[in-house]
């Protein structure tokens, strides 16, 4: 038995799929505008998505950044990551104000999951994330009282 599958070669064979996928407003790291898309669906909690975090970020950037647009999309697993959704929350107000401070924000959490992990409570869990949120925001001098109302008017 064979399977023949036929490709259109002048098209862009993902261009279906990819109009499927949301990026708008979404933070973007590397080059502005390119050929070459990569959406990744992260969960700050997941230690494997941390790790390609971390294998993507920062040889694959320092080597294609300028060829190569990267762009996060949320995909807690709330089923077995608790604090997932809240540190989704925390980025994306950061975000609102600032593209770096979410990026500065993604790296430094998937770098550093032990340090909300390792609180002994779901409260402390989100007071941890809080706390790495607003110095994210003073670090990127941004408007910290607007930030914490989003965060705020989200949870």
């Amino acid at each position: 038995m064979m399977r023949v599958t036929k490709f259109d070669l002048t098209k862009d064979p993902f261009a279906a799929t990819m109009s499927k996928i949301d990026t708008a407003g979404r933070p973007t790291r590397g080059a502005k505008a390119s050929k070459v898309v990569v959406v990744n669906f992260d969960d700050f909690e997941c230690p494997y998505c941390s790790r390609m975090h971390q294998t993507l970020f920062p040889q694959i950037l320092k080597d294609y950044g300028d060829r190569v647009t990267f762009i996060y999309k949320d995909y807690p697993l709330v089923e077995i990551h608790p604090w997932a959704t809240h540190a989704a929350v925390d980025a994306n107000c950061l975000a609102s104000q600032n593209g770096d401070a979410y990026w500065d924000f993604a790296d430094y959490i998937h770098a550093n999951q032990h340090e909300v992990s390792n609180e002994k409570t779901s409260p402390a869990r989100f007071d941890a994330l809080d706390r790495l949120t607003l110095l994210q925001g003073q670090k990127h001098n941004l408007d910290v009282v607007k930030l914490q109302s989003l965060h705020q008017g989200a949870g």
